[in-house]
């Protein structure tokens, strides 16, 4: 269990709408966790595959890993611009 989400897939599915998706439903989006060969992979949303994982829980933990340093980047973006 990752905080209130089942899965990382469900917090990365069901999180924050887009610039692009205001005032729209969220759509659905694909799982972004694959297997090839017994090792684990995740997509960003770049299109870019990161891994191998030996296991799905370590790349779920890996997901939430870039996510986290993907928002303290954009976090930090932020304070220098203002």
């Amino acid at each position: 269990m990752i905080g209130q989400y089942a899965t990382i897939n469900d917090k990365i599915n069901l999180c924050c709408p887009r610039k692009d998706e205001k005032g729209r439903a969220l759509t659905y989006r694909t799982q972004r966790l694959f297997s090839v060969a017994h090792e684990w992979f995740f997509s960003t949303r770049e299109g870019v595959d990161q891994g191998p994982f030996l296991s799905r829980q370590v790349a779920e933990l890996a997901i939430e890993i870039y996510i986290d340093s993907i928002d303290a980047q954009v976090k930090s973006h932020l304070q220098q611009v203002k």
